[in-house]
Protein backbone atom coordinates (compact mmCIF):
# COMPACT_ATOMS: atom_id res chain seq x y z
CA UNK A 1 0.00 0.00 0.00
CA UNK A 2 2.85 2.35 0.86
CA UNK A 3 4.41 1.71 -2.57
CA UNK A 4 1.15 2.60 -4.31
CA UNK A 5 0.89 5.94 -2.43
CA UNK A 6 4.53 6.81 -3.24
CA UNK A 7 4.12 5.76 -6.88
CA UNK A 8 0.82 7.73 -7.14
CA UNK A 9 2.45 10.81 -5.60
CA UNK A 10 5.38 10.56 -8.00
CA UNK A 11 3.00 10.16 -10.94
CA UNK A 12 0.95 13.24 -9.87
CA UNK A 13 4.13 15.27 -9.39
CA UNK A 14 5.31 14.28 -12.89
CA UNK A 15 1.99 15.29 -14.43
CA UNK A 16 1.99 18.63 -12.59
CA UNK A 17 5.56 19.44 -13.66
CA UNK A 18 4.82 18.63 -17.28
CA UNK A 19 1.94 21.14 -17.25
CA UNK A 20 4.16 24.03 -16.13
CA UNK A 21 4.84 26.43 -19.01
CA UNK A 22 8.44 26.86 -19.95
CA UNK A 23 9.56 30.46 -20.41
CA UNK A 24 9.87 31.16 -24.12
CA UNK A 25 12.70 33.23 -25.51
CA UNK A 26 11.88 36.29 -27.65
CA UNK A 27 13.17 34.40 -30.70
CA UNK A 28 10.75 31.54 -30.01
CA UNK A 29 7.84 33.93 -29.49
CA UNK A 30 8.58 35.89 -32.66
CA UNK A 31 9.21 32.69 -34.60
CA UNK A 32 5.47 32.02 -34.56
CA UNK A 33 3.92 34.10 -37.36
CA UNK A 34 0.58 34.54 -35.57
CA UNK A 35 2.19 35.67 -32.31
CA UNK A 36 4.60 37.97 -34.18
CA UNK A 37 1.66 39.62 -35.96
CA UNK A 38 -0.16 40.12 -32.65
CA UNK A 39 2.95 41.68 -31.07
CA UNK A 40 3.48 44.05 -34.01
CA UNK A 41 -0.19 45.08 -34.03
CA UNK A 42 -0.10 45.69 -30.28
CA UNK A 43 2.97 47.94 -30.67
CA UNK A 44 1.65 49.84 -33.68
CA UNK A 45 -1.76 50.44 -32.04
CA UNK A 46 -0.36 51.82 -28.76
CA UNK A 47 1.09 55.36 -28.68
CA UNK A 48 3.54 54.68 -25.83
CA UNK A 49 4.77 51.37 -27.24
CA UNK A 50 5.19 52.89 -30.70
CA UNK A 51 7.18 55.81 -29.29
CA UNK A 52 9.40 53.40 -27.38
CA UNK A 53 9.87 51.23 -30.49
CA UNK A 54 10.82 54.24 -32.62
CA UNK A 55 13.34 55.24 -29.95
CA UNK A 56 14.96 51.81 -30.16
CA UNK A 57 14.97 51.99 -33.95
CA UNK A 58 16.61 55.42 -33.96
CA UNK A 59 19.42 54.09 -31.77
CA UNK A 60 20.09 51.16 -34.10
CA UNK A 61 22.21 52.02 -37.15
CA UNK A 62 20.85 49.11 -39.20
CA UNK A 63 17.26 50.14 -38.48
CA UNK A 64 18.01 53.74 -39.45
CA UNK A 65 19.62 52.62 -42.71
CA UNK A 66 16.60 50.42 -43.48
CA UNK A 67 14.17 53.27 -42.79
CA UNK A 68 16.15 55.69 -44.95
CA UNK A 69 16.36 53.09 -47.73
CA UNK A 70 12.60 52.43 -47.65
CA UNK A 71 11.32 54.85 -50.29
CA UNK A 72 7.67 54.25 -49.40
CA UNK A 73 8.15 55.10 -45.73
CA UNK A 74 10.36 58.10 -46.46
CA UNK A 75 7.83 59.37 -48.99
CA UNK A 76 5.03 59.14 -46.43
CA UNK A 77 7.12 60.86 -43.76
CA UNK A 78 8.37 63.62 -46.02
CA UNK A 79 5.01 63.97 -47.76
CA UNK A 80 3.57 65.34 -44.55
CA UNK A 81 6.27 67.93 -43.88
CA UNK A 82 4.05 70.05 -41.65
CA UNK A 83 3.57 67.15 -39.24
CA UNK A 84 7.26 66.23 -39.45
CA UNK A 85 8.37 69.80 -38.69
CA UNK A 86 5.97 69.95 -35.74
CA UNK A 87 7.44 66.74 -34.31
CA UNK A 88 10.99 68.00 -34.73
CA UNK A 89 10.18 71.36 -33.13
CA UNK A 90 8.56 69.64 -30.14
CA UNK A 91 11.22 66.97 -29.63
CA UNK A 92 14.73 68.41 -29.71
CA UNK A 93 16.21 64.99 -28.87
CA UNK A 94 14.62 63.53 -32.00
CA UNK A 95 15.89 66.46 -34.05
CA UNK A 96 19.38 65.86 -32.69
CA UNK A 97 19.13 62.15 -33.47
CA UNK A 98 18.02 62.89 -37.01
CA UNK A 99 20.88 65.33 -37.50
CA UNK A 100 23.41 62.85 -36.08
CA UNK A 101 22.09 60.15 -38.42
CA UNK A 102 22.24 62.49 -41.42
CA UNK A 103 25.81 63.44 -40.53
CA UNK A 104 26.80 59.77 -40.24
CA UNK A 105 25.28 59.07 -43.66
CA UNK A 106 27.09 62.04 -45.17
CA UNK A 107 30.40 60.78 -43.77
CA UNK A 108 29.87 57.55 -45.71
CA UNK A 109 28.40 59.06 -48.90
CA UNK A 110 30.47 61.82 -50.51
CA UNK A 111 27.79 62.68 -53.10
CA UNK A 112 25.16 63.23 -50.42
CA UNK A 113 27.69 65.21 -48.38
CA UNK A 114 28.40 67.56 -51.29
CA UNK A 115 24.70 67.96 -52.02
CA UNK A 116 23.84 68.80 -48.41
CA UNK A 117 26.81 71.16 -48.11
CA UNK A 118 25.70 73.03 -51.24
CA UNK A 119 22.12 73.12 -49.97
CA UNK A 120 23.11 74.51 -46.56
CA UNK A 121 25.56 77.07 -47.90
CA UNK A 122 22.95 78.17 -50.45
CA UNK A 123 20.44 78.84 -47.68
CA UNK A 124 20.89 82.37 -46.34
CA UNK A 125 19.75 81.45 -42.83
CA UNK A 126 22.15 78.50 -42.53
CA UNK A 127 24.97 80.42 -44.16
CA UNK A 128 24.66 83.20 -41.57
CA UNK A 129 24.49 80.65 -38.77
CA UNK A 130 27.63 78.88 -39.92
CA UNK A 131 29.60 82.06 -40.58
CA UNK A 132 28.54 84.24 -37.67
CA UNK A 133 26.50 82.49 -35.05
CA UNK A 134 28.56 79.41 -34.30
CA UNK A 135 32.01 80.91 -34.74
CA UNK A 136 31.54 83.94 -32.49
CA UNK A 137 28.78 83.18 -30.05
CA UNK A 138 29.37 80.48 -27.44
CA UNK A 139 25.61 80.20 -26.91
CA UNK A 140 25.21 79.45 -30.64
CA UNK A 141 22.16 81.65 -31.08
CA UNK A 142 21.31 82.10 -34.70
CA UNK A 143 21.87 85.72 -35.82
CA UNK A 144 18.38 85.79 -37.37
CA UNK A 145 16.83 84.49 -34.12
CA UNK A 146 18.85 86.78 -31.87
CA UNK A 147 16.50 89.66 -32.76
CA UNK A 148 13.48 87.60 -31.70
CA UNK A 149 15.00 86.61 -28.33
CA UNK A 150 15.83 90.19 -27.26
Amino acid sequence: MKKIVVLGGFLMLSVMLSCVDKKQTPTEILGNRETRTEVMQAISNDQDLMTEMLGYMQQNDRAVQMMLGNQGMMGKMMGNQKMMMGMIEQDTAMAGNMMDNMMAIMEKDSTMCKTMCRRMSGNQHMKMMMQNGMAKDSMMVCPMHRKMNQ
